[in-house]
């Protein structure tokens, strides 16, 4: 499995939201779970969606949940 950047970018963009803004709501959805803050930064998302880097199995779920995709939409076979 790879990180489909492109496809992330996309709903980033369709839901208004700057890669950081992103980010906060990240880490706004993690602490009102009762966990401990997550922290993401613009430019973890920047190399995310460039492909110049892939999130790990975590952060993948955050991204998922953040920008409301199956995990299925933000994978590509290889």
């Amino acid at each position: 499995m790879a990180f489909n950047g492109a496809r992330a970018r996309e709903r980033r963009v369709e839901l208004g939201l700057s890669q950081f803004q992103l980010c906060e709501k990240i880490r706004a959805a993690s602490i009102a779970t009762g966990n401990e803050p997550v922290i993401i930064r613009p430019e973890y998302i920047s190399s995310y969606e460039n492909g110049s880097g892939a999130p790990g199995r975590t952060n993948f779920l955050h991204l998922v949940r953040a920008l409301d995709l199956p995990a299925t939409e933000l994978e590509t076979g290889l």
